[in-house]
């Protein structure tokens, strides 16, 4: 039977879970008990600690998430993985074509769950980019020109945000993001909300790309391959929404 979490998740409706990693709610043991042993072994080849302990909780907690859904135990989760990598549920879990993709980025993490339809999302923490530097390597000549009009009180914001959009939408396309970032060019509305890609999908209308409402200090970004689709917020662990997710408009 699958949870209520499945049943509400309509096909023009994205979920977003919010995740605090650092929740003090949270079980590590029990989280690290439902990873798989390639999952347990990744983790552990991460050295610092508090990466370690991050990466566990995400990708425990996107077993909980996606357990929700299916409707089965988090440990009986099963992934299959594309040629870079990514993960999928396993085709005879995912009678309800759910698609996911996780980001965390510090103490947070989003989740994203469609059903029927390419989903990404990214996570940043603004500041912890030299922009400059990546832009140089990573953008287009017409976004560096533009980064490099703006006043320099507001290049890190905009790169990151760009930097997002880029990074939500290359996983949602399952693509490389070596080959791809530059390929690719951003050009703000006029509004400074949102962004359209150069390319040939989102020209058509085909996409949704959108700045999240994430926590101060963050920057976050979703692409989805439906021209239209509302997007939910949720916070986890479900029981008592926390205190910084409350902050957040939980429907954007």
């Amino acid at each position: 039977m699958h949870d209520q979490a499945s049943r509400s998740l309509e096909e023009d409706v994205v979920h977003v879970w919010w995740v605090e990693l650092d929740d003090p709610r949270l079980d590590y043991d029990a989280l690290y008990s439902t990873l798989a042993e390639d999952e347990a072994a990744r983790a552990g080849r991460i050295r610092k600690h508090g990466e370690r302990y991050r990466w566990i909780v995400a990708r425990a907690t996107l077993r909980q998430i996606l357990g929700r859904y299916v409707g089965i135990e988090p440990s009986l989760v099963r992934f299959s993985y594309s040629i870079d990598g990514r993960p999928r549920l396993s085709g005879q879990l995912n009678d309800q074509a759910l698609q996911f993709s996780l980001s965390h980025a510090g103490s947070y993490a989003l989740c994203a769950i469609a059903r029927g339809y390419r989903v990404g999302v990214d996570v940043e923490i603004q500041g912890a980019f030299n922009h400059d530097d990546l832009a140089r390597h990573r953008f287009t000549p017409q976004e560096v020109d533009l980064l490099a009009s703006l006043p320099s009180s507001e290049r890190g914001a905009w790169f990151v945000q760009l930097w997002t959009y880029k990074e939500a939408y290359v996983k949602a396309r399952g693509l490389s993001l070596d080959t791809v970032l530059n390929d690719i060019v951003m050009v703000p509305r006029a509004t400074g909300t949102t962004a359209i890609i150069a390319e040939h999908e989102l020209r058509a209308g085909t996409w949704t790309l959108r700045a999240l409402p994430v926590m101060h200090g963050y920057c976050g970004a979703i692409a989805a391959a439906s021209p239209a689709c509302r997007i939910q917020f949720r916070a986890w662990p479900v029981a008592t929404r926390s205190r910084n997710c409350s902050k957040l408009d939980l429907e954007a």
